[in-house]
C-alpha cells in the first residue's frame, strides 16, 4: 500500500504526535508499504528527507502561518495524495479542504487532543464533525473524546511503547532508614500538563520533608518555575533512560504514562479541570496509577497516615500483562482500520 500521512510535526521534532506517527510510519514501512509524510518545517531540516526509510516532504517555514500558502503548498502535492491508497491526517484537517474532492474515499483521520483551550470552543467541535463526516473512518486517541466532541470514533487508541524494557531498581536508604525516591516528571512543561500543581505539591513534599530527589524530563514556558525544584533536563530523544532509573514517574500525558508502565514504574498524575480527569481517567489497566485533582489529595494517597514515609504500593514496580501495547500493534491496528 501507498499511504500519506499529514501531520503537524514530525520528527526530528520532538512530542507526542510526532512520537506517534513516526513510530506508526517506521513500521509500517518495514512491513513493505511506501509512507510518505507531509508535515512542516521547523528548524533548519532540508524540505525533502529521509528518516527511516519513511520519505519526508516538509511545508518550508516560509510557508507557515499562511492558510493560503499552505493550500498552495497542499496542492503542489496533490500527485502524492491522489496516487496514495490511503491519506491518514493527524489533527490539521484544514490543511487538505484544496485536495478533499479528489482523496475524500481514502481520507482517515486521527484526532489526538484538545486545543489547549478550556472550556472547548463550540467552533472547536465543529470543525472536527465536520472531518469525521468527510472522512471514511475516525481514530480518537482516548475515549475521552467522544464526550466533548461531537463525533464517535471508529476506532480509540492511547498510543504505544517501543518493547519494554524492564529494570529493577533499589530504592536508596537513608543513614535513618527513610526511603528516598527517585521522582521523574516526564512531559512537557505547560499549564495543559498541570505544572503548577506539581510545583505545589513538590513543596509540600519538601515541606513534610519527606525524602525525594526531584528531575524534570521536558520543556517548555515554566521550566523557570521547575527549577527552583529539580533538575530540568529540556527535551530529550531517550526519556526511557530517565524514567529506567525512577522509582516514580510524575505524567498527565498518555505516551509518557505508558512509557512509565512499560517499565513497571508507579505514576502520579494531576489534572487541573474536568477534561483533563476525563482524559486521565479513561486510561486503560490504571493499576498503579495515582491520580488527584490537587497535590494535597495526591499526597493523601501516597504517603502513610503518620505523614512521614512514603506508602509501599505508591513507590512499588508493578508490570502489567499485555500492556501497554507495542507500536508494532497499534500500526497493525491502523492497517486493519483502513482495510475494513
Amino acid at each position: 500500500m501507498e499511504i500519506v500521512f499529514v501531520t503537524p510535526k514530525y520528527a526530528p521534532s520532538v512530542g507526542g504526535v510526532e512520537t506517534h506517527v513516526q513510530r506508526v510510519a517506521t513500521d509500517l514501512q518495514r512491513r513493505g508499504h511506501k509512507v510518505v509524510v507531509l508535515t512542516t518545517q521547523t528548524g533548519d531540516e532540508p524540505v525533502g528527507d529521509l528518516i527511516d526509510g519513511v520519505e519526508v516532504v516538509r511545508m518550508p517555514k516560509v510557508v507557515i502561518g499562511s492558510k493560503i500558502k499552505t493550500w498552495q503548498w497542499l496542492w503542489q502535492q496533490r500527485v502524492t495524495l491522489v496516487d496514495a491508497d490511503v491519506v491518514h491526517v493527524h489533527d490539521v484537517g484544514w490543511w487538505l479542504l484544496p485536495v478533499l474532492p479528489l482523496i475524500q474515499k481514502k481520507l482517515f483521520v486521527t484526532f489526538h487532543g484538545w486545543e489547549g483551550e478550556w472550556p472547548i470552543r463550540w467552533q472547536a467541535k465543529l470543525h472536527r464533525w465536520l472531518l469525521s463526516v468527510v472522512a471514511q473512518r475516525t481514530v480518537h486517541i482516548g475515549d475521552w473524546i467522544a464526550q466533548y466532541y461531537w463525533d464517535e470514533p471508529s476506532l480509540v487508541l492511547y498510543g504505544g511503547v517501543d518493547a519494554p524494557i524492564r529494570v529493577t531498581n533499589k530504592t536508596q536508604i537513608t543513614n535513618k532508614g527513610k526511603k528516598v525516591i527517585r521522582i521523574v516528571f516526564l512531559g512537557r512543561l505547560t499549564n495543559e500538563n498541570a505544572i503548577a500543581e506539581y510545583c505545589k505539591l513538590s513543596k509540600q513534599m519538601l515541606q513534610k520533608k519527606l525524602p525525594f530527589s526531584l528531575s524534570w524530563v521536558g520543556d517548555g514556558p515554566q521550566a523557570k518555575q521547575c527549577k527552583k525544584l529539580g533538575m530540568v533536563t529540556g527535551m530529550v530523544d531517550k526519556p526511557e533512560t530517565y524514567v529506567a532509573k525512577a522509582d516514580v514517574v510524575w505524567a498527565s500525558s498518555y505516551l509518557s504514562i505508558l512509557l512509565a508502565r512499560s517499565l513497571g514504574k508507579p505514576v502520579w498524575g494531576l489534572w487541573q479541570h474536568q477534561l483533563k480527569r476525563d482524559y486521565l481517567q479513561s486510561l486503560p489497566n490504571k493499576e498503579a496509577v495515582f491520580m488527584a485533582d490537587s497535590a494535597t489529595s495526591l499526597l493523601e494517597q501516597v504517603v502513610s497516615d503518620s505523614g512521614k514515609q512514603w506508602r509501599t504500593a505508591a513507590i512499588s514496580q508493578h508490570f502489567s500483562k499485555n500492556w501497554p501495547p507495542t507500536w508494532h500493534t497499534i500500526a497493525t491496528q491502523y492497517e486493519q482500520l483502513w482495510q475494513k
